[in-house]
């Protein structure tokens, strides 16, 4: 079985949310079938800052429903020159990882297809 939880997954996954631009708060949407839900938590102080995003990815269709979470995590500290890296991660709170990559294959796909077709 494919893991789930590798970078190029969670970059096909967040490739067909079309996630709302930048928001602070809060914001919510719908994908290819998926309820998406963002919450921001931010942090900035004199020595550093944080940034976590929680997404929230709730299908409910059909018999396999599922619901993941996709957590970024940024970190700044003002006083060097390189930033350490955004990490990412998803976990699965409800349902099997192969039902998230059956519908993130077929989500891909349709948004490829739409995307051609506009060019």
């Amino acid at each position: 079985m494919k893991r789930l939880s590798n970078a190029l997954r969670i970059a096909d996954i967040e490739y067909v949310l079309d996630a709302p631009a930048s928001v602070t708060g809060s914001a919510s949407w719908v994908a290819h079938g998926v309820h998406c839900e963002r919450h921001r938590h931010q942090y900035a102080g004199v020595d550093h800052a944080f940034t976590f995003d929680v997404v929230h990815l709730k299908y409910g269709q059909g018999r396999k429903p599922w619901h993941a979470v996709i957590i970024t995590e940024s970190w700044r500290f003002p006083q060097t020159s390189q930033q350490p890296r955004t990490s990412k991660s998803i976990k699965l709170l409800q349902g099997r990882s192969s039902d998230i990559l059956d519908w993130m294959k077929q989500a891909r796909a349709a948004k490829l297809e739409a995307t051609s077709a506009r060019s």
